[in-house]
């Protein structure tokens, strides 16, 4: 087995709405291939639960930026990222108010 990390992007909706939030997260995973750790991000349903003021909150995967193997490194290197441009951020912070509308 070998070992990944993956940095993965989700955007919230309360109570259905899009807010324009994101969560950016390096997550890592045990798995065969790169292609085994996007299908298991993908198939993760989205999280979900009810804030202090009784909306309910949802995470749903936004985009899979980048899946790469760990490997051992130094102090200070580059352990993974990616290059976006703000507004591919921006777009995907407000694509599911769009995806409202299909």
């Amino acid at each position: 087995m070998t070992t990944w990390l993956a940095i993965v992007i989700y955007r919230s909706r309360f109570d259905a709405e899009q807010p324009g939030s994101l969560d950016l997260q390096v997550q890592r995973h045990e798995a065969e291939t790169e292609e085994a750790v996007r299908a298991a991000i993908e198939h993760s349903p989205p999280h979900e639960y009810e804030n202090p003021y009784g909306e309910t909150v949802t995470w749903e995967l936004a985009s899979i930026m980048a899946v790469d193997e760990d490997r051992p490194c130094a102090s200070g290197d580059e352990v993974i990222g990616f290059i976006a441009d703000a507004s591919e951020l921006v777009e995907m912070a407000h694509c599911a108010a769009l995806d409202g509308d299909a």
